[in-house]
């Protein structure tokens, strides 16, 4: 290439593949305009850069190469194969012209660093991202799902292990019953077989056999009889087995650790079985997605090897179960009480004695062939003879009667119950205690209210005779109380009362479970409490109350025989309930209204008279059951002594506290009357303490009052008194009245401290509270403390102390 006033280049240009080129020459392939070269002037190259390089057939310049280019990961290497194409194209074609413009007709539309493919790359790029984070949760949720299967696999057989623990645990208890039944079997042979050597021994006059080796173990020994196995052992029988008595065999106490045997002959150094599945391995396994294994029991193995029985060893966890199970069976046999004689050098062992237990079941009892015989000679016995050899044959069999039996029995002896010898009473008492404690609660409440149907002087000969056997009843029955049902523990306790108990301790017991159970007794239980309590002079405040609220809404479940009984407890205890006196009064009035004329309604006239009687002692006043008493007391042409003189009574509780209430329904005066000429006819003594306790009150109280000291003194209203003092012989009231508290007139309450004073009947309370409401002093001196003082100067310093308290009465 020659330029004007330009010299030849100093160097060539060099490309790859094409050698040294001659810019002068000019190069057909770049495809310039005319086939020359470019004008140059100026000093300035016509020569610029092309948007592509045409005329190179079969160089891949596209987008779609660029893009898979940029794939890779070393952009050099791709340029690196553009160039090398890109010189082996233009030595083949570089002088074909037609090759060239095919080429450049051939020319691609997008350049090689398109956009719209870099963008389609970085799409393509972030979908491939996206799917690939898919695929990772997916992935992650299956192995998820694994581990989840996994551990409710785990947990299953952790299930089925315990399931099949369980199994095993059954199988060593039956394992033992059979190992027992076995022992006992070998036993007998063994005594058997020793009996006819010790016979063959006495009669050829040879040395006795051998005495067998004494095992170390808590276990019946090998005997000497070999071909013996499990399945010709004769089953079990359904009762206990009695003890084998073994010469020269040595057990282990009850309690003893189990020691397991040693392996078999031919077995040796043998190994215990592992457990059936360690609960720890699994829960690893669990956790850490392991697979589970097949868990699987093993099986306890039982053989015989002659007559020793031997069991492999348990599971460790059932070890401690299964060692007191057998430790317990071992436990009731009593082997090897008797030892062998010590004669010769080998003792002939004793022979096996079977022993017979007379402890029968409660549910046995005599049979009927011999039941029916003695039921009829208890019947049948009157004489003194009679009923002396009734007795014998009653003890020879008491062991083999059961406990409803022995109460039938009592219960045939109530007529008679007097008469019974003092030393079959003493027998009989020791007997019955030691069954009492093996009774159940129904046996024992049936024993106890089989006295109850015995006269007062039976239970009286049966108690001084046999005082031990009331101390163990007393001390069964409250070790039973949250056991007993209701009508159980009432008859305990009417039991231990009609024997004459009167431990404060016991009745406090009974109190404080009856108050805590109230609520689970029927009001036909409540009363049957509240009467026996108070029948033997007992209160317990807050169950009483409690067991008045309760009945109050259910009165109408009663019938008018226990509503009666209910309202005499309530009164003579004093206790108060306003809902019970109103729910009382109002039911006994709708049953008489209800139940005239053509029926009865279950009330006499008598049973009116005493409601009132008690709701006057209680102070509650009740209008409709007051009118239709004494409608009832006007239309009845009998009426008993005790109920007239309660009417009385009621009659001036009702004028001294009621007295406007009571004026519309008043009795007559002449009624009333004719009411306390009757009263001090059928009460002419008040007197509740010892006769000699009121004299030496009365003795003492003339030392100190002046005027006329009277005993057992009748007030002006028709009322006793202890002892009065009246300022003047003829007077008909004393300026001081004075009642004396014996055991008749108080209450003992068994909700407190055995040191708390008693309370004073409900009746008491009542005739004294009239007498204070007619104006008249009363004080009260107690019996029991009166006792207790030694000389005359103390008693008269305790009146006293009393008098004083009244007022001016002693100036």
């Amino acid at each position: 290439l020659g330029l004007p006033g330009a010299a030849a280049p100093t160097a060539p240009l060099g490309l790859p593949g094409a050698g040294a080129l001659n810019l002068g020459a000019g190069l057909a392939g770049l495809g310039l305009p005319g086939g020359t070269a470019p004008p140059l002037g100026a000093g300035a190259l016509g020569l610029t850069a092309p948007g592509a390089l045409p005329g190179l057939a079969g160089l891949d310049t596209s987008a779609a190469a660029h893009a898979a280019a940029l794939q890779g990961t070393d952009l050099n290497e791709y340029y690196a194969r553009w160039w090398s194409q890109y010189g082996a194209v233009a030595a083949k074609g570089g002088d074909d012209a037609a090759n060239a413009a095919a080429v450049q007709e051939a020319q691609p539309k997008a350049a090689a660093f398109d956009k719209d493919a870099l963008k389609k790359l970085a799409e393509q790029a972030a979908k491939n991202a996206e799917e690939e984070k898919e695929a990772m949760e997916k992935a992650q949720d299956e192995v998820i799902a694994a581990q989840a299967a996994q551990a409710a696999q785990a947990a299953q057989a952790v299930q089925d292990g315990a399931q099949q623990a369980q199994a095993q645990a059954a199988q060593a208890a039956q394992a033992a019953q059979a190992a027992q039944a076995a022992q006992a079997a070998q036993a007998a042979q063994a005594a058997a077989a020793a009996q006819a050597a010790a016979v063959q021994a006495q009669a050829k006059a040879q040395a006795p056999a051998p005495q067998p080796p004494v095992p170390q173990i808590p276990q019946i020994p090998q005997l000497p009889q070999p071909g013996l196995n499990l399945a010709t052992l004769p089953p079990a029988p359904p009762q206990v087995v009695p003890p084998p008595q073994i010469a020269g065999l040595s057990l282990a106490p009850p309690g003893a650790p189990v020691v397991p045997p040693p392996p078999p002959p031919g077995q040796p150094g043998q190994t215990m079985p592992s457990a059936a599945y360690d609960l720890e391995a699994l829960k690893r396994l669990a956790a850490g997605g392991a697979p589970v294994p097949d868990v699987k029991a093993a099986p306890k193995s039982m053989g015989f090897s002659g007559f020793t029985l031997q069991t492999s060893a348990p599971a460790q966890r059932d070890n401690d179960s299964v060692q007191k199970m057998l430790a317990r069976l071992q436990g009731n046999v009593q082997g090897a009480k008797q030892a062998l004689s010590a004669t010769g050098s080998a003792p002939v062992p004793l022979p096996f004695v079977q022993q017979t237990s007379h402890k029968l079941s409660g549910n046995s009892g005599l049979p009927d062939a011999e039941w029916e015989p003695l039921q009829e000679h208890i019947k049948a016995a009157t004489g003194r003879s009679e009923i002396e050899e009734a007795s014998r044959d009653f003890l020879k069999k008491f062991a083999q009667l059961s406990v409803e039996q022995i109460a039938e029995i009592l219960r045939l002896m109530e007529t008679k119950a007097a008469s019974y010898p003092k030393d079959f009473y003493t027998e009989l008492g020791s007997m019955l205690g030691h069954k009492l404690k093996s009774a159940t609660s129904p046996q024992l409440a049936l024993t106890m209210s089989s006295f109850l149907y015995w006269s007062h002087e039976g239970r009286q000969r049966f108690i001084d005779c046999s005082r031990d056997f009331l101390a163990v009843a007393a001390a069964e029955v409250p070790t039973r109380l949250m056991e007993l049902a209701p009508h159980e523990l009432n008859c305990c306790l009417a039991g231990v009362v009609s024997l004459g108990c009167s431990d404060h301790k016991f009745f406090v017991s009974v109190g404080k479970s009856a108050q805590a159970r109230h609520k689970t007794f029927a009001p036909k239980e409540l009363g049957s409490l509240l009467t026996i309590l108070s029948e033997v002079r007992l209160v317990h405040v807050d169950l009483f109350t409690s067991a008045a609220q309760a009945i109050a809404p259910r009165v109408r479940e009663l019938r008018p025989a226990e509503i009666m009984r209910c309202t005499r407890a309530l009164s003579r205890c004093g206790v108060k309930n306003e809902a019970f006196c109103q729910a009382v009064g109002d039911d006994i009035v709708g049953r008489w209204s209800k139940s005239q004329p053509t029926s009865h309604s279950g009330f006499r006239c008598e049973d009116l008279v005493e409601a009132c009687w008690c709701f006057a002692v209680l102070e509650f006043y009740h209008h409709d059951l007051l009118q239709l008493m004494f409608q009832v007391v006007r239309e009845s042409q009998k009426v008993t002594a005790d109920a007239l003189c309660q009417l009385y009574e009621l009659h001036l509780s009702l004028e001294a506290e009621h007295k406007e209430r009571y004026a519309s329904i008043r009795i007559e005066d002449k009624s009333v009357s004719a009411l306390l000429e009757h009263y001090k006819e059928n009460r002419r003594d008040c007197r509740r303490c010892s006769e000699k306790v009121r004299s030496d009150i009365t003795a003492a109280v003339k030392g100190l009052l002046e005027g006329h000291v009277q005993a057992n003194h009748r007030t002006s209203v028709g009322l006793l008194s202890d002892v009065a003092a009246m300022r003047k012989r003829s007077s008909t009231d004393g300026y001081v009245h004075i009642d004396i508290d014996g055991a008749l007139s108080l209450i003992r309450p068994i909700d407190q401290d055995e040191t708390a004073g008693p309370l004073v009947d409900g009746a008491v309370a009542f005739r004294r509270r009239i007498l204070q409401k007619k104006g008249l002093r009363v004080a009260t001196v107690r019996e029991s403390d009166w006792k207790n003082l030694e000389d005359q100067k103390e008693k008269r310093r305790h009146l006293r102390s009393l008098l004083s308290a009244l007022g001016d009465v002693l100036e």
